[in-house]
């Protein structure tokens, strides 16, 4: 192969290489995951419908009216669970204070930490 034919493969080898490289990292770039929450949703949806500024804030009303509401739902829904859960949480934390107790602390600790611990409700709803 003469000098000619040697650049020509290697100049193509180098575009070639430099051109997967950008291609790559374009898609990376695009490949971004859109903003998240209801800021962006409503941004979404503005842009995508061409909706007027006044349409923009009346959405951004009811997301934020949504937002509570759904909001209020998981607390009371968490609340509920909670309740149904205390028994179980109640046994739970009686038993792992006993470990605490009986496996972690030595022998001569025990008294003590009878005597600082703490009610098993506050334990069990400790987080």
């Amino acid at each position: 192969m003469n000098d000619a034919r040697l650049w020509i493969v290697l100049v193509a080898i180098v575009s070639f290489l430099a051109g997967s490289a950008a291609g790559i990292l374009t898609a990376r770039v695009r490949a971004t995951p859109p903003a998240a929450g209801w800021p962006a949703y409503a941004e979404w949806i503005g842009s995508e419908f061409e909706l007027d500024p006044e349409r923009r804030q009346a959405l951004r009303v009811l997301l934020d009216q949504y937002a509570t509401e759904l909001e209020s739902r998981r607390r009371a829904h968490a609340a509920r669970i909670h309740a149904e859960l205390e028994p179980e949480l109640h046994e739970l934390a009686v038993r792992y204070e006993a470990y605490i107790r009986d496996h972690v602390l030595p022998p001569s600790q025990r008294a003590r930490f009878d005597a600082l611990s703490l009610p098993h409700e506050t334990l069990a709803t400790a987080h």
